[in-house]
């Protein structure tokens, strides 16, 4: 009998995103030795904050000036990519 299963894409694991719900600044880190990109999207899809090629182990991005709402986090090494969607209060 074949089993199907998903590969848990590697850089999800290696990346947080809290707090979530958060309310003024999102902090990113990253346990990876990869260098980044991050993008944040609206719900209508629409680029909100873009920060290329980082390699911080610790981000911190200012959302308080972003209306309530939910909002995805899409986070790429350039071949792997995964979305983690962000709450606002």
């Amino acid at each position: 009998m074949d089993t199907v299963s998903i590969e848990e894409n590697r850089l999800s694991q290696q990346i947080q995103a809290f707090p979530n719900p958060v309310t003024e600044f999102l902090s990113i880190k990253n346990s990876s030795n990869e260098t980044l990109n991050f993008r944040l999207y609206n719900s209508k899809g629409e680029l909100l904050i873009k920060n290329l090629n980082s390699r911080a182990a610790n981000l911190k991005v200012n959302l308080a000036h972003l209306p309530k709402g939910i909002y995805l986090l899409n986070i790429s090494d350039g071949v792997n990519h995964f979305t983690k969607k962000i709450i606002k209060n």
